[in-house]
């Protein structure tokens, strides 16, 4: 497999996503812990327990870009880190060695199922875990794929097994056997 290939194909993916996001956004406050996620965002605040420092830091970002109502500037991350996480599913099917047709397929069941979506266009902590989750399984296979060990690799997958569980504590356990999985190679 090419990588300039599967690059312009994650860069499609994620693009196609965005844009299909971006048609159903929600313009305001949308339901569950959108409107308290937003605020938080704007005022640099803790939401509920466990807080989502590095959501919320990025979100502040979005925050302060010129563009519409601050709900909507939040919204539009998620589009983005939801259509993040696409791109890096259409790397990871690429890594396993789908043809374009079945990964182009499966990108587009994921993309379009009702978790990633609804996440997708609201303010959602779930549309960046899902992309941290998908780059750390992605990080995984690569690190796994290798005929020997590499530090580097490894190095990378565990950098990302703690970003990940900070940026969501329900990734702790997929990290956590992602990374058995990565040390118990031969």
């Amino acid at each position: 497999m090419r990588w300039t290939r599967a690059g312009a194909g994650c860069l499609a993916a994620a693009a196609i996503a965005v844009s299909l996001y971006g048609l159903t956004l929600a313009p305001t406050v949308g339901a569950g812990d959108s409107g308290e996620l937003i605020f938080a965002a704007q005022t640099l605040g803790i939401p509920h327990p466990p807080g989502y420092p590095v959501w919320v830091l990025l979100a502040r970002v979005a925050t302060l870009a010129p563009l519409g109502p601050v709900a909507l500037r939040v919204n539009a991350l998620s589009a983005v880190l939801a259509a993040l996480g696409v791109g890096l599913f259409y790397l990871l099917a690429a890594r396993t060695g789908l043809s374009r047709g079945p990964r182009a397929a499966a990108t587009a069941l994921f993309a379009g199922s009702t978790m990633v979506w609804q996440s997708a266009v609201q303010a959602e902590v779930y549309s960046l875990a899902t992309a941290a989750f998908v780059a750390l399984a992605l990080a995984a296979l690569h690190a796994r794929m290798r005929r020997t060990a590499s530090a580097r690799a490894d190095a990378v997958y565990f950098f990302l097994a703690v970003l990940s569980v900070i940026v969501h504590q329900t990734l702790l356990f997929p990290a956590a056997a992602l990374g058995a999985w990565v040390l118990a190679r031969e």
